[in-house]
């Protein structure tokens, strides 16, 4: 009885094997993307400053994929975390903060003063994008003084 059972479910386990090994490891692959900041002279960043890079899916739907890096260096891989290295493909919404480093004197004041300065990148209110293609490495420039984002 046992071994009729077994040949009978056989077939079926191997279908339902199939298809769940389909539905594995396949899909969209990450795209590496790295980023260089341009900042307007309005903004004064210093070297301890922590500058945030967020994209967002445009359609609000999806994984944001985020990048940080410093007044002093101004560059960033952006990924989405997890075992993903890099953004999925598809078109982003970008914005940039900056926070000052609190230990340093007149860190409050640089805040607000980088926050007016910056008002127009803030996740509510950027109408910066980026479309992500599929591919290799992708290098943009995030040209806030220009309110763009250019592929290199």
């Amino acid at each position: 009885m046992l071994r009729i059972i077994i040949r009978r479910s056989l077939p079926a386990c191997f279908v339902l094997s199939l298809v769940v090994a389909a539905g594995c490891g396949g899909g969209t692959k990450a795209v590496p993307l790295k980023a260089t900041l341009v900042f307007p002279p309005s903004a004064k960043l210093v070297e301890t400053d922590n500058i945030d890079v967020v994209f967002t899916p445009a359609s609000g739907q999806g994984k944001a994929a985020t990048g940080t890096t410093t007044g002093k260096d101004l560059t960033c891989s952006i990924t989405s975390g997890g075992e993903k290295s890099g953004v999925l493909p598809g078109k982003y919404k970008v914005s940039v903060q900056v926070t000052p480093y609190a230990g340093m004197p007149e860190s409050e004041n640089r805040k607000q003063a980088l926050a007016a300065a910056l008002q127009a990148y803030q996740p509510d209110s950027t109408k910066l994008t980026y479309d992500v293609a599929p591919g290799g490495t992708q290098d943009v420039t995030i040209d806030l003084a220009q309110g763009t984002v250019t592929k290199k």
